[in-house]
């Protein structure tokens, strides 16, 4: 199945405690990145508390801290040098249609200014 958009960054992911300068668990992933700062607010659960929506396709291995992986999945975008994402949860959309994709909310965790990536 595809995404219901065009993607429009590349992405290294890394599960659990493998961390850049290792080798990227997912090198190279496309998916579609949006802001999604209407989150940003006091949380009954901050635990998910996200800034950005990342839509991958279904084959993707992304993972959130519920997966049994402790920590879950962090993303890079564009590369293993770029800005840090911490997978807050994943959840499959569009089931048995066209667009049958995952959804990823992302927290950011590198605040550094500027930033090229994102």
């Amino acid at each position: 199945m595809s995404l219901p958009m065009p993607a429009n960054i590349t992405c290294d992911i890394y599960h659990g405690q493998n961390l850049p300068p290792a080798p990227p668990d997912v090198p190279g992933a496309t998916g579609y990145l949006e802001e999604d700062f209407r989150n940003l607010k006091p949380a009954i659960n901050p635990i998910f508390t996200y800034t950005h929506i990342l839509r991958v396709e279904t084959t993707v291995d992304v993972r959130d801290g519920y997966s049994g992986v402790p920590g879950g999945s962090a993303v890079y975008v564009s590369n293993q040098s770029g800005t840090r994402f911490q997978v807050q949860a994943v959840a499959r959309v569009g089931r048995g249609t066209a667009v049958d994709h995952k959804i990823v909310y992302l927290q950011r965790i590198n605040l550094t200014w500027p930033s090229n990536d994102v």
